[in-house]
């Protein structure tokens, strides 16, 4: 399966496994400008992903690579905000005002829009978007997801999809209702060491919202996770400075990634 940054189906269902984080944490060594930053990221079915950044740490580039295809997408930011992210699948653009980040989109085709609520933190606390299909009659469905934190690390999220509904005129963004499909997930345990994304300066809230497949973790690594009840194991193999180089997951999905930084 190809690793795409903007995976429909990681947002519409599995959302964030997730991954990457900004990095103004307060375990940082004096310097939350300094430090290694992940290049390379190998995946088990022989793909693998590339990142470039520019000099304040912020990704600017990813360069994905499978046997299906390559992809690329780009990051552009206006002075501290990310406002646009394009791979060959998919167009966002982003604004933000106060602690509400607004999106809208592309994405396979498909129109996507949407809110993200922020903490006092800077993190996301809810996210509503609709996805609509451009079918005879057309169609949307609805999701709403929250988030959940402790110690700078998520520790669960949820998910509620709607029904498919057939009035695009409708009022966005409202909650699935009791009959909604509903996802769970859970990190009930972390490690004392330092995500793979722990000096980058990528805005935190992309990362926990719109992508899943690079980096297990935020501030520091999870150890398991649960999936509406199936367990999965985080098994990681460190450096010298505290940073994973090898994660094994066991159980409900099985897989390795590696970590080479720079």
């Amino acid at each position: 399966m190809k690793k795409t940054v903007l995976n429909y189906l990681v947002i519409a269902a599995l959302a964030v496994v997730a991954v990457f984080t900004s990095c103004n944490n307060d375990d940082n060594d004096g310097n939350d400008n300094i430090g290694l930053l992940l290049e390379t990221i190998t995946f088990d079915d022989g793909g693998y992903a590339q990142l470039e950044y520019d000099a304040n740490n912020r990704i600017t580039k990813i360069s994905e690579y499978s046997e299906e295809c390559v992809d690329e997408t780009i990051f552009t930011y206006i002075g501290n905000d990310l406002v646009k992210v394009v791979s060959v699948y998919s167009k966002m653009e982003f604004a933000k005002s106060g602690t509400k980040i607004t999106f809208k989109g592309i994405w396979n085709n498909e129109s996507i829009e949407g809110t993200i609520n922020l903490n006092k933190d800077g993190l996301p606390s809810k996210k509503e978007w609709k996805i609509e299909y451009d079918n005879n009659p057309p169609y949307y469905i609805l999701f709403v997801q929250t988030y959940e934190y402790l110690d700078g690390n998520l520790i669960s999220f949820e998910i509620y999809q709607s029904s498919p509904i057939y009035d695009v005129s409708a009022p966005i963004l409202v909650d699935g209702g009791k009959n909604a499909k509903h996802i769970t997930v859970e990190y009930h345990n972390y490690d004392d060491n330092k995500s793979p994304f722990y000096y980058c300066k990528t805005p935190k809230w992309y990362w926990i919202c719109f992508s899943s497949e690079f980096v297990f973790g935020y501030k520091n690594n999870p150890t398991n996770i649960f999936m509406d009840g199936a367990k999965s194991e985080l098994i990681y193999e460190y450096n010298s400075d505290r940073f994973p180089i090898k994660c094994t997951r066991v159980g409900e999905r099985e897989n390795i990634i590696e970590y080479k930084y720079k």
